[in-house]
């Protein structure tokens, strides 16, 4: 069936005609600046929506091949797949809009919405929600947090205890974070989860939740609003 983004009129604040011709101009106009955009596949009309908070770094990645050939979840993800295909010249890129990093997320998720890009594996914004990994794929995950990759490897039952009992409650908030460069993110319910495994404190993520800054110019740490189940 169609995409619908075909007959949606959305004109960009920025469009470069042919992201290869214009890689220089895509670096040196974007630096310094967040924002949401779109690549598009101008064979075939498919396209790709995503947001960074350092535009220019993120089209850093798109531009170089191990990027591209990089395995995510057992394999390179569409649009990465697309660009390798059919090469750089067939492709156009968007920016769609500015924005400040803390609105990212909200408007990366209303341009999904009203776009549907083909492209977009994820339908949730910096999220993995809504990604059905293969039965191969959840078994190598479950493999892989075996043992020494375990978080818990080494640790003492007590935190181990003290950290179930905070995932546990009811009442624990949900937080997200994401990586800015993979464009991955990871959902844990509480502070204390998400400190785990960035290996700070609580408060850290408390910290960072309420500031917006991004902590070590990697992880945009962000509160999903809404309540574990």
């Amino acid at each position: 069936m169609e995409n619908n983004d075909k007959n949606i009129n959305i004109i960009p604040l920025v469009h470069y005609s042919n992201a290869d011709l214009n890689k220089n101009a895509v670096y040196k106009e974007n630096r310094g600046k967040s924002g949401i955009y779109r690549i598009v596949n101008d064979i075939n009309g498919k396209s790709y929506v995503g947001s960074s908070v350092s535009l220019s770094r993120r089209f850093r990645y798109y531009y170089s091949l191990a990027f591209l050939e990089k395995k995510i979840s057992g394999g390179p993800i569409i649009i990465n797949r697309a660009l390798l295909k059919y090469g750089y010249s067939k492709f156009s890129i968007d920016i769609i809009e500015y924005c400040e990093p803390a609105f990212l997320t909200e408007r990366e998720q209303y341009y999904i919405d009203l776009l549907k890009p083909e492209y977009n594996i994820l339908k949730k914004a910096g999220s993995n929600l809504g990604f059905k990994h293969s039965e191969a794929t959840k078994l190598r995950m479950s493999i892989n947090n075996a043992k020494e990759k375990h978080p818990f490897y080494g640790k003492k039952r007590s935190e181990e205890t003290k950290l179930r009992m905070s995932l546990n409650s009811k009442t624990a908030l949900t937080v997200k974070i994401n990586d800015l460069s993979s464009n991955d993110a990871k959902i844990f319910r509480s502070n204390v989860q998400a400190g785990k495994y960035l290996g700070v404190s609580e408060g850290t993520i408390r910290n960072y939740k309420k500031s917006g800054h991004v902590y070590k110019g990697k992880y945009l740490i962000l509160s999903c609003n809404s309540k574990a189940n």
